[in-house]
């Protein structure tokens, strides 16, 4: 289940009670929200850039289960859609493997490197890896290109969400009106780059956090409040 927006700000220390804030603090750096609670924009928005992870640095910088997944994406752009199948099949069956000995290095399919070898250097994927600084953002570039190409939903590799939460929103969000709080700098970032159609290094997460600050400002916390 994905976490309410006051549940992953209070994770990452950025919705802190009013009585924890420093006396000395920058009256910038936070927003006080209802006379109990304020939202630490500094950590807020250092919480949202860290969500789109590593650099893009070719596919040496992709975890084994990464590099599958991107070439299913990819073998799905170049209509092997029956290989982008088997290639999904091969890492759910994998994962149980994998979870049951706790190593997600098990996560793999040997059919990958032929999508690899046939399709992972083609104009559109050169195409989207040229334009995205982070491999999240190159990964969910090369989902928009493999589900518009045919049906790909995110629970087929939803196995995905128990190893890395983080990309795995990103990618099931896809589509979404709406983000996640979890990827929603990514999802910020993302539409930035794409306008750019160029890769941008720094975290471009603003639209993330005004989203997340309207939502605190317009919704009661239950919870506190009961």
């Amino acid at each position: 289940m994905r976490q309410r927006p006051r549940d992953y700000l209070r994770r990452v220390g950025a919705l802190v009670s009013l009585a924890a804030l420093p006396e000395d603090i920058d009256p910038t750096l936070y927003i006080d929200l209802d006379q109990r609670s304020v939202l630490r924009l500094d950590r807020a928005r250092s919480a949202l850039g860290a969500q789109l992870g590593p650099m893009w640095e070719g596919m040496r910088s992709l975890r084994g289960y990464e590099r599958c997944i991107f070439a299913a994406f990819a073998a799905q752009m170049a209509n092997n859609l029956p290989l982008a199948r088997d290639i999904i099949n091969d890492l759910a069956v994998s994962y149980v493997r994998a979870r049951n000995e706790k190593r997600a290095a098990l996560i793999n399919s040997v059919r990958a490197q032929k999508a690899l070898h046939e399709y992972g250097n083609t104009e559109a994927v050169k195409r989207i890896c040229s334009r995205h600084a982070h491999k999240r953002l190159v990964l969910v570039s090369m989902f928009e290109a493999a589900k518009a190409n045919g049906v790909f939903p995110s629970a087929w590799f939803g196995w995905l969400k128990t190893v890395d939460r983080t990309t795995w929103y990103a990618l099931n969000d896809l589509g979404l009106d709406v983000a996640s709080a979890e990827a929603c700098g990514i999802r910020a970032h993302w539409q930035a780059e794409k306008m750019a159609k160029a890769p941008i290094v720094n975290p471009l997460i603003e639209p993330a956090l005004d989203g997340l600050k309207s939502y605190l400002e317009e919704l009661i916390d239950v919870e506190e409040d009961d």
